[in-house]
C-alpha cells in the first residue's frame, strides 16, 4: 500500500500524520502523471497516424498506464471492504500462532521476502535492460540522436535544453510510479493468498488432529470452532475477490493487448537491433500475468486440500449428530470454487495463462 500511496491504518500521531501526507501526495503524483501522459499519447497517435512506430508506441504506453490506473482505481474503490479483509485476517492470526513452527510460516515469511526482492530486482533489471537496449540499438545504428523512451505530445520543444532535464526525470519517475504500483498491487494479492494458504494449512492441522477422539463433546466445539474459522477464510477470500475483480479483470485484458501490440512491433522492425528494444518489455508482460495466475492457482489448491481433509475425517462411528451436521456443512462449503475471478468472467488460475499464451502465439503464425 505504500508502494501505491494508499493508507488504511487509523493514526494520529505526527509521524503517521506526515506519512499520510506523504503517501497522498505520492498518490496524487502517480494519477496525474498517468492521465496527462494519457492525454499525450492520445494526440501523439491523432496528429502522427502515418507513422506507424509512434501510434503503436504510444498506444502501448497507454494501454500500460490503464491497467496502473485500473490496479489503483480497483484498490481505492474497494477500501472498506480492503479494512474488513484485513480485519479478518488479524482476527484470525492468533490462531495461527500456535502452529507456526509445524506450519513453518517463519520459512515462508522468509522466502517471501526474498520472492519480493526478486520480483522487485526483474522489474528494475528489465527496465534497465530497456534503456541499455535502446542504447545499444543507438551505438549499432551509430546514432546519437537524443530520443525519449515514448514520442510522447508537449506543448513545448521536450528537446530544448531548458525543458529537457525536467521532462526526462518527469518520465523517469512517471515510469517508476507505474511499476511500483504494479508491484504495490500485485504483492498486496499475494500476501493475502499467502495468508490463506497457511490459515488453510492451519485448519487441515485442526482436522488431522480430531481423528483421534472425535465421539467426545470437547470435540464436537473443537468442531464448530473448526466450521467458524473455515467460514473466516471464506469470507476473507471473497473479499478479496472482491477488492482485486476489477484490477485482475484490466490486468489481464490490458496484458493480452500490450502482448499483442508489443509482438507487431518486434515483428514490424526491420532490424534484430530494433526488436531488442520491446524484448524486455515482452517478458515483463508474461511474468507479471503469470504472477497473478500463480495466486489465484494456491487459492484453488489449498480449496481442494480441504476438501480431502474434510473427506478424511473419521466421522460415521460418533454418538453426536452435530458432528456429522458440521462436517455436511464444511462440504457443502467447499465444493463452491474458491478461486479468483475477473469480474466473474475469467478464473485466475494456470489454464489462463497457457490460454493468453497460446492464443497469443497463434495470433502471430
Amino acid at each position: 500500500l505504500n508502494n501505491i500511496g494508499i493508507s488504511v491504518i487509523k493514526d494520529e500521531s505526527p509521524g503517521a500524520k506526515f506519512t499520510k501526507i506523504k503517501e497522498k501526495t505520492k498518490f496524487y503524483f502517480f494519477v496525474t502523471s498517468f492521465i496527462l501522459v494519457q492525454i499525450s499519447s492520445l494526440i501523439s497517435i491523432v496528429s502522427q497516424y502515418e507513422n506507424l512506430e509512434i501510434v503503436t508506441s504510444n498506444f502501448a504506453a497507454m494501454v500500460f498506464l490503464s491497467i496502473s490506473l485500473t490496479k489503483i482505481s480497483s484498490i481505492m474503490l474497494n477500501k472498506k471492504k480492503l479494512v474488513e479483509a484485513l480485519a479478518i485476517a488479524e482476527e484470525l492470526f492468533p490462531k495461527l500462532k500456535s502452529e507456526q513452527e509445524e506450519l513453518g510460516l517463519e520459512q515462508h515469511l522468509k522466502r517471501f521476502r526474498v520472492l519480493e526482492r526478486f520480483i522487485k530486482m526483474i522489474f528494475v533489471s528489465l527496465f534497465l535492460l530497456y534503456v541499455l537496449a535502446v542504447a545499444f540499438t543507438a551505438y549499432v545504428q551509430k546514432s546519437v540522436i537524443v530520443k525519449m523512451s515514448f514520442d510522447l505530445w508537449f506543448p513545448f520543444d521536450e528537446y530544448d535544453p531548458k525543458f529537457y532535464p525536467f521532462v526526462t526525470l518527469w518520465l523517469t519517475l512517471k515510469e517508476a510510479g507505474a511499476i511500483s504500483v504494479f508491484l504495490g498491487s500485485d504483492l498486496l494479492l499475494f500476501s493475502f493468498v499467502s495468508l490463506c494458504k497457511f490459515y488453510s494449512a492451519n485448519l487441515r492441522a485442526q482436522m488431522i488432529h480430531l481423528k483421534k477422539d472425535l465421539g467426545s463433546h470437547e470435540m464436537s466445539e473443537k468442531i464448530a470452532s473448526i466450521v467458524n474459522m473455515h467460514e473466516s477464510i471464506l469470507l476473507l477470500i471473497h473479499e478479496i475477490g472482491s477488492i482485486f475483480s476489477l484490477s485482475l479483470f484490466g490486468n489481464l485484458c490490458g496484458g493480452s493487448i500490450l502482448i499483442c501490440t508489443v509482438c507487431f512491433q518486434v515483428l514490424d522492425s526491420s532490424t534484430m537491433e530494433n526488436s531488442l528494444q520491446f524484448a524486455p518489455m515482452l517478458l515483463c508482460d508474461f511474468f507479471q500475468i503469470l504472477f497473478i495466475c500463480h495466486c489465484g492457482e494456491k487459492l484453488i489448491e489449498a480449496n481442494e486440500k480441504t476438501l480431502d481433509a474434510v473427506y478424511d475425517i473419521d466421522w460415521t462411528g460418533t454418538d453426536d449428530k452435530r458432528i456429522g451436521h458440521f462436517v455436511l456443512l464444511m462440504l457443502i462449503r467447499t465444493q463452491q470454487p474458491n478461486a479468483l475471478t475477473a469480474w466473474n468472467i475469467f478464473s485466475i488460475e494456470y489454464k489462463l495463462f497457457l490460454s493468453v499464451s497460446q492464443k497469443s502465439d497463434k495470433y502471430f503464425r
